[in-house]
């Protein structure tokens, strides 16, 4: 494949390029050469004409290039796919586990994939491409996952909405083999339903794996527990097989479907309620009812996807976790989950303001990220974008 043009650069953005940071936005572009369009490869240069590498381009996307290879000589482009979905698959090898089946194998720019997500799910794989510029290798992608891995078969689920913005069109397909409509995976020594065609992301929130094992660690039996945003109740699920007893809020109701299935499956169902509705307004409402709980658990959608979403942002995590502490019993446990990119900044400052307006103290007992196999690549700031904060109110 190759390029179909060229960008000159800024020289601001030459040093960020050569430190591996693989975004370049439309101000920092001095010209472009040639005519691409959305998906094309194309030549980076600086401005003296020194040739940095090469990227996907797209004329109207909030990221104009992203960077695929650095180099004055890249290589060929199918050759890389390849070679880099290899590394990035055998770096993971050693995350599984007889109670661990299902993890992320690619992690788009974290493996220098841009846009490509691979998760495996016991013997299924689910694909999912988010930009215009890797489109084009489904078909590569696809036959190197079946010759490596021998999956039972491999399901495409590109319809997230930044595909709108890469003007493509949103897909789930099934690309080889068969998915079934539920998959079975084990982790933490629970059995739990996923459902890889229609659940968030790619059916189930791979990253919090860390996060789930150091709050089993934590929750005590007899314990309450308020699970707020409890999608398919993987973290009450856990914390009941403990013996706490647990309160679920969920809005979505196919995800209160499986979370009853699970609590089924795991032989918690007596331990188990669950609330179907909107979670800012049911955690308000406990609140003024002044329910109390050991434990309230805190994993919203991202508050903040833009910077501009930033003040909004600020004001929903700010409720959320008055509520939540509102909610607490004397030296009650809190777990935040904030995957907002633009919000971990300011994310202890909000429950320590928040905190104190309402007269408690707060410690932190312990923290955790996404998990390792969704990689932190400390020259791309936004591939942390997710940060869990375990705290306890003091007397």
């Amino acid at each position: 494949m190759k390029p179909h043009g060229k960008v000159q650069l800024h020289s601001k953005a030459v040093k960020k390029l050569r430190n591996f940071y693989p975004f370049l936005y439309s101000d920092e572009i001095s010209r472009i050469e040639g005519a691409p369009e959305a998906g094309d490869l194309i030549e980076v240069i600086a401005p003296d004409g020194e040739k940095i590498g090469i990227g996907f381009y797209h004329p109207t996307a909030h990221i104009r290039v992203r960077m695929f290879d650095l180099g004055s000589s890249p290589r060929p482009s199918e050759q890389l796919i390849e070679e880099r979905m290899g590394k990035a698959i055998q770096r993971r090898q050693d995350f599984f586990s007889p109670t661990r089946n299902s993890i992320r194998l690619v992690h788009a720019e974290a493996d220098q994939l841009p846009g490509l997500i691979v998760d495996q799910y016991d013997r299924y794989l689910v694909l999912q491409i988010r930009s215009a510029g890797m489109e084009p290798f489904r078909n590569l992608a696809t036959q190197y996952l079946k010759k490596q891995l021998k999956p039972a078969g491999i399901l495409e689920r590109s319809d997230m909405a930044q595909r709108k913005e890469e003007g493509l069109v949103l897909r789930t397909d099934l690309l080889s083999g068969e998915v079934p409509e539920k998959i079975k995976i084990k982790e933490h020594n629970l059995s739990l339903w996923v459902n890889p065609y229609h659940g968030h992301k790619t059916g189930y929130y791979l990253d919090q794996y860390d996060t789930r094992e150091k709050f089993f660690n934590l929750v005590k039996p007899n314990e309450t527990v308020l699970d707020v945003f409890q999608y398919t109740g993987s973290f009450g699920v856990g914390a009941a097989k403990l013996g706490a007893h647990v309160v679920g809020i969920e809005l979505d109701e196919t995800a209160i479907a499986l979370a009853k299935e699970n609590s089924l499956l795991n032989d918690v169902s007596s331990n188990m309620d669950f609330l179907n509705g909107d979670a800012f307004y049911l955690l308000q409402a406990k609140a003024a009812q002044r329910e109390k709980f050991d434990w309230v658990l805190l994993d919203p959608h991202s508050l903040a996807k833009r910077r501009d979403d930033i003040p909004q942002g600020r004001y929903g995590l700010q409720k959320l976790v008055k509520n939540a502490l509102l909610c607490l019993n004397p030296e009650g446990k809190l777990l935040v989950s904030l995957c907002a990119y633009h919000l971990l900044d300011i994310f202890e400052e909000v429950l320590r303001i928040t905190a104190g307006d309402l007269g408690k103290r707060i410690c932190l007992l312990d923290q955790s990220r996404q998990s390792a196999d969704h990689p932190y690549i400390l020259q791309i700031p936004e591939t942390l974008y997710l940060r869990s904060l375990f705290c306890q109110v003091l007397g």
